[in-house]
């Protein structure tokens, strides 16, 4: 299905139907957070061959909200 722009609990109750979630991005269109979205949510997520980009993130672990905390953290304080 395509659809409008819908609420972020919308959407989660989308993925949750969803037995697949297709994003034909290419690899200069975006739709990495779709595909973390989808895959957050236990969906799996099909993309294209030919955009790497997008490839790798359906096959790496998926990351939380707290990963990225730690990670900018890191960052930070590697450079004080």
């Amino acid at each position: 299905m395509v659809s409008p722009k819908v609420t972020s609990e919308e959407i989660v109750n989308l993925y949750y139907a969803s037995q697949r979630i297709y994003i034909p991005a290419n690899i200069m269109g975006g739709g990495e957070r779709a595909v973390w979205e989808a895959r957050a949510c236990g969906c799996p997520v099909i993309v294209e061959e030919d955009n790497p980009k997008l490839l790798e993130m359906t096959e790496n672990v998926v990351r939380d909200h707290l990963y990225y905390y730690k990670q900018l953290v890191k960052g930070i304080e590697s450079c004080l």
